[in-house]
């Protein structure tokens, strides 16, 4: 596309992340930035060996928590949630949604991120 966009990148490996964002982008103010998924580090990451259905929703849902980070969410502490990263690597393996999550401690120590309407407010959904 012409003029800034945001990219995903596949490929690689690393040791302790499924993938990483350039940044938290606060309400998406830069429309250029960036992050990858490892694809590789998924191969040895599970107790047991996925299933192709499984090693799929793994990558969706890793690839919706780093966009996630592109356009502003940060970390969540709720197994369910995309924002997610209390859990053991294989909550990824099913599905996953965007909600209404408890902070991650990391983030802060108390309080909730409404993802939806977040979400909702920095595309522009809001009032259409």
């Amino acid at each position: 596309p012409s003029g800034p966009h945001s990219t995903v990148y596949f490929g690689g490996f690393s040791q302790g992340a499924f993938a990483i964002s350039e940044q938290v982008d606060p309400y998406n103010r830069d429309h250029a930035d960036d992050a990858i998924i490892f694809t590789r580090t998924y191969d040895v990451a599970f107790r047991r060996h996925p299933t192709f259905e499984q090693m799929a929703q793994a990558v969706g849902n890793t690839v919706a928590h780093e966009l996630g980070h592109l356009l502003g969410l940060v970390h969540t502490a709720d197994c369910a949630d995309l924002m997610d990263t209390r859990c053991t690597n294989d909550s990824i393996l099913v599905p996953q949604q965007f909600g209404t999550a408890v902070l991650d401690h990391s983030v802060f120590s108390l309080g909730l991120q409404n993802e939806l309407e977040l979400l909702d407010w920095i595309l522009g959904f809001v009032g259409l």
